[in-house]
């Protein structure tokens, strides 16, 4: 055997090599099987309020949103421009704005993504405070946020700053992991 004749074998079973890795790589499907489910949008909703009831009739959290994507193969729902308000009988409320969501484990968790706020209104006995992140875990049932990222939080002329927190939305509560600074304002007489 010649030398190009030598060539020619090594390329042909490069081909065959490379043929036989490309089917192993690429999921074709075979003829007669059905297609698996595709990663698409089975619907979509624009400017929409969906609101969540408790077991007493009473509403527990409203959510408003520019769009919504819901993807059937994995019941992910990909929402924009939202904003939460987390109903508290006889407390304050709390909202929450973010720049995009993803609801994903049948609503149980909510992955808020980009710029976070979270308000808490004022009540008879505390000042509305305001909380400013990014990606934010929700989780609605067990009435709970966290973030891992840098929270700045504003209450009048107070500042707080710190990397990461825990907030219990029922009892209202706080919890700064670390890195905490505060900037308080003295009343001024």
């Amino acid at each position: 055997m010649g030398r190009t004749q030598y060539i020619l074998l090594a390329v042909v079973l490069a081909l065959a090599g490379f043929s036989v890795w490309m089917l192993n790589v690429v999921n074709v499907p075979k003829p007669g099987a059905p297609p698996g489910p595709r990663h698409i949008p089975d619907y979509y909703l624009d400017d929409f309020t969906a609101t969540a009831m408790g077991t007493d009739g009473k509403p527990l959290y409203r959510l408003k949103a520019d769009h919504l994507d819901h993807y059937q193969d994995n019941d992910l729902k990909v929402i924009t421009h939202l904003h939460l308000q987390w109903f508290r009988p006889g407390l304050a409320d709390w909202t929450v704005d973010a720049d995009e969501g993803r609801i994903l484990n049948h609503n149980r968790l909510v992955l808020l993504q980009g710029r976070v706020v979270m308000v808490r209104a004022a009540s008879a006995d505390q000042a509305p405070i305001r909380l400013e992140t990014r990606d934010l875990t929700l989780r609605p049932d067990e009435k709970y946020a966290e973030t891992e990222t840098a929270v700045t939080i504003r209450s009048g002329p107070n500042r707080i700053d710190a990397v990461g927190m825990h907030v219990d939305l029922e009892a209202g509560r706080v919890d700064l992991l670390a890195n905490v600074r505060g900037h308080y304002a003295t009343p001024q007489p």
